[in-house]
């Protein structure tokens, strides 16, 4: 029975809380192994989570951008673990869906109108992310049916600690067989990807939906309770038994509606999928699509390991930035480059070489930033990059 305990592929941190959010947003996840994933859970496939053994999510994994058949399913559990209990410092809502969370009863609710400038009288759809860093206009990660579940259980969500949380969870996992990737013949990679999940995967994270109704994935209050591990593995396995179709490059792959390449001029998302862009906001989805495995394992540990008063972000331009308290403006900017990791600082030349990277002059036009260097994220400690933002900000 492909099911795993959560305590045994992940470890949850506490990280400070972000200005302007409750201080209940505070625990972020990461795998537990670092140097490989379990073969059990790499590439695509389906899965569900379940909190003291119900099902609360249902969704599927279509593996990496350039590989269908590598990457692990724990880069999607260690958001959702997080991002559905409300627990994450990242999660964000739509405007439009932060005025009817703030309709719901309950302590959830109260914390979050707690930060809004008229309370549960703000009319979010009058704010932007500027305004409020609980407002995200495009790749929101938090829904109202998240809040409604984090609700129903907030008596222990609420204070939990990060491991006795992952005690709590299961997670069950279907992949679908290596030996299915010749069906793939003939595709790009983009086409590999494509095809896996809207071919392969969507009929069945469809289907199951319907029949289960998982709360995290409804957008009415019609979830079905009591759904077992049992009940949902029976019917994957009934699901993933239908043959599945070869690539055929002719048939119609719909365009991904998280695809970050294709700007959205929709503010309120039209469906679960396009809410959550994989758990991230898009610019953060787009920045660890180009990341290699060592570099997932630094931005994570980048992400928990600075000094108080430093601030991680990602951007829609698919970089990953550094700042200090309320400052707009970044001391230094991450960019994925070839494996590597690119870094583009306001620290000068010397003081970059002085920590020990290879920094050259910033190309003209870079506005306020002074040096740039890449750098191996599998041979880089995050402490040095903060080393960098100290220098920048001195």
């Amino acid at each position: 029975m492909p099911i795993f305990k959560a305590s045994d592929v992940m470890q949850i941190k506490e990280v400070p809380c972000r200005s302007g959010k409750p201080n209940w947003m505070n625990l972020r996840a990461h795998q537990k192994e670092r140097h490989g994933h379990h073969i059990e859970l790499r590439g695509p496939g389906i899965y569900g989570l379940f909190l003291d053994g119900n099902l609360f999510y249902v969704g599927l994994y279509k593996g990496l951008n350039v590989e269908p058949f590598g990457g692990s399913v724990i880069d999607r559990w260690k958001m959702h673990v997080t991002y559905h209990t409300l627990r994450a410092p990242e999660i964000t809502f739509a405007p439009g869906q932060l005025n009817k969370i703030l309709e719901l009863s309950g302590a959830p609710t109260e914390g979050i109108a707690d930060c809004l400038p008229a309370g549960r009288s703000t009319d979010c759809t009058r704010l932007s992310p500027l305004d409020h860093p609980l407002v995200a206009l495009h790749g929101a990660s938090c829904t109202y049916s998240k809040v409604r579940f984090a609700t129903r259980h907030w008596d222990t969500l609420g204070s939990i600690k990060g491991s006795d949380l992952l005690d709590r969870i299961s997670l069950f996992y279907q992949r679908i067989p290596d030996e299915q990737n010749v069906l793939l013949a003939g595709a790009t990679a983009r086409q590999q990807g494509d095809w896996v999940k809207e071919q392969w995967l969507r009929p069945v994270e469809t289907e199951l939906i319907r029949e289960f109704l998982p709360i995290c994935n409804q957008r009415r209050a019609d979830e079905r309770l009591g759904v077992r591990v049992e009940d949902l593995e029976a019917a994957v396995d009934r699901l993933l038994a239908r043959p599945l179709e070869p690539f055929a490059r002719n048939a119609a792959v719909q365009d991904d509606p998280t695809d970050v390449s294709a700007p959205s001029s929709v503010a309120e998302p039209c469906d679960e999928e396009s809410v959550e862009v994989d758990n991230m906001s898009i610019g953060e989805a787009g920045f660890r699509r180009r990341l290699s495995a060592s570099g997932h394992v630094f931005v994570d540990a980048f992400l928990v390991g600075g000094a108080p008063g430093f601030q991680p972000y990602f951007t829609d331009n698919q970089d990953l930035r550094l700042r200090i308290g309320t400052l707009r403006s970044p001391l230094l900017t991450l960019s994925p480059a070839h494996g590597q990791l690119r870094c583009q600082t306001r620290a000068s030349v010397e003081a970059c070489q002085a920590i020990g990277f290879l920094a050259e002059p910033s190309s003209p036009g870079t506005g306020p930033m002074k040096a740039s260097f890449y750098f191996d994220p599998g041979m880089t400690r995050p402490e040095a990059l903060f080393a960098v933002a100290g220098a920048a900000s001195a």
